[in-house]
């Protein structure tokens, strides 16, 4: 309106142009009025950005309306107007809300708009709050299975085989995958080790042995 209003550099004008506007084209604006009730869509507007736009419609169309009715009738069809107007702003919701919206019209009486509003409002909140929460377990869980998998194979790389030196498996799986013995320079060292213990402890029981036969 402000912006329609700046080419008129006086008072006279700018209510000469808003009489012509708002007064003498009251029958084609009710209807364009009409019109954009009927095509309005909550879209991805928040619960109160919708209200807030309906209700500016909803006001500028009442008003055209009420100032053709005698005072005596007027309480009455503000009355039936309060009831279309809520019908209204609730048929407008966008279908995350049908569940509430159906609660709302079951009651007995369905509430008035500014109960619908309040209740609406907070369903909004709640739906918020859940759709936070899906997206973090979600996020929770892939990051649970990606340390789990990169766990598994930490715990595998630590392995290590005392045959081939290897990380990843065990001399028993070592042997078992190659169809071979793999010895090295350690194996052999602690083989022959052994031999020679072995031996040495062998030699030691001969001589007590053969000492006590000549004794007695």
């Amino acid at each position: 309106m402000v912006n329609n209003l700046r080419p008129f550099n006086t008072a006279k004008k700018m209510w000469d142009y808003l009489k012509r506007i708002y007064h003498q084209d009251n029958t084609a604006r009710r209807f364009q009025l009409e019109l954009e009730i009927g095509n309005l869509s909550q879209g991805d507007l928040s619960i109160e950005q919708n209200y807030s736009g309906f209700l500016n419609l909803w006001g500028e169309y009442s008003n055209i309306i009420y100032s053709k009715i005698p005072k005596e009738a007027l309480a009455s069809i503000q009355a039936i107007h309060e009831v279309s107007k809520r019908d209204q702003f609730l048929m407008k919701l966008r279908s995350d809300f049908d569940v509430a919206r159906a609660g709302l019209l079951n009651r007995n009486p369905v509430p008035s708009l500014d109960i619908c509003l309040g209740e609406l409002l907070r369903e909004e909140q709640r739906l918020a709050t859940q759709a936070v929460l899906g997206a973090s377990l979600e996020k929770s869980t892939v990051i649970n299975v990606a340390y789990a998998a990169q766990g598994r194979n930490r715990g595998k790389d630590q392995l290590q085989c005392y045959s081939c030196k290897e990380f990843g498996h065990i001399a028993r799986n070592c042997i078992t995958d190659t169809n071979q013995s793999v010895l090295t320079p350690e194996m052999v060292q602690q083989m022959i080790l052994t031999a020679f213990s072995t031996l040495t402890l062998q030699g030691q029981g001969s001589g007590v042995g053969s000492g006590d036969r000549e004794g007695a």
